[in-house]
This record gives C-alpha cells, sequence and structure tokens, in this order.
C-alpha cells in the first residue's frame, strides 16, 4: 500500500470528490502508457483525476451542511496495481475518512463502486486479447 493527499470538492447533485493533491494520477497514467504502449493507451481522465465519494446520492440527513464538507484534506492508501474496466483505469484506494463522510450524509460507509482512484480512459486499443484477458482479472 501506498499513501497519497487530496481535497474534497462539493458539486451541484449531491456530488463529492476527493482530487488528489500531487501529480499521482499523471504519474500512473504515464506508467500505465509507457508499460503498455504496444496494447493500449489511456487518455487523462474527463474531470481530472479523481476519487468519487458521492455519486448523485441525495443526502437523506444534513443535507443543509453539504458545503461543510468541502475543502477538506484526505489522507487515503492505494493499491498501485492497475484495474482495468470497460473503459477506464483506475487503483483501489482505501479512506476511513471518505467512508465517514458518507455516514456523515446518512449514506452506506461504502459507495457502490468501491472508492478507486481513476488514472485515465481508453483511447486506443492496440492489442484486444490482451485487454480482455486483463478484463477477466478483475
Amino acid at each position: 500500500m501506498f499513501c497519497g493527499y487530496a481535497k474534497t470538492k462539493t458539486h451541484r447533485d449531491w456530488w463529492i470528490t476527493a482530487d488528489p493533491i500531487c501529480d499521482l494520477g499523471e504519474f500512473y497514467r504515464y506508467c500505465f502508457n509507457l508499460e503498455n504502449r504496444s496494447r493500449i493507451e489511456i487518455q487523462k481522465p474527463k474531470w481530472g483525476y479523481h476519487v468519487i465519494v458521492t455519486r448523485k446520492e441525495e443526502s437523506l440527513i444534513n443535507k443543509e451542511r453539504w458545503e461543510e464538507k468541502n475543502d477538506l484534506d484526505i489522507i487515503f492508501e492505494y493499491n498501485n496495481i492497475y484495474k482495468i474496466g470497460e473503459n477506464h483505469v483506475w487503483l483501489d484506494v482505501y479512506a476511513p475518512k471518505l467512508e465517514e463522510i458518507r455516514q456523515f450524509f446518512g449514506l452506506p460507509k461504502r459507495p457502490e463502486f468501491p472508492f478507486h482512484l481513476t488514472i485515465g480512459y481508453i483511447e486506443h486499443i492496440y492489442n484486444l486479447n490482451w485487454l480482455n484477458e486483463q478484463r477477466e482479472k478483475r
């Protein structure tokens, strides 16, 4: 496990993200593309590198305190083993503080999709067989 730092950001429509403070996502996207240059290429995420804390999950309690969770310092642990989905690549993230934020709003401790740092979206596929093998490993 490795350690990272992020700041929370509240968005409209009941979204909260934790955005890494350093270029962690950029570093891992670069490494991924270098390691897999003959198989697949990923591009920077449209909304930047982020960990989703809440995703269109309207709070049941403490709605009026939504903005209190903006700009909080977060320490998280992450696994540097790439996970590949249908259209994006991520690293698994573990962060008790993010679970606390969800519980503060009356949401389940863990989101539907486990906490993860999105490092890129699939842009070019050069080896479909390899890609399908990686997806099966998830």
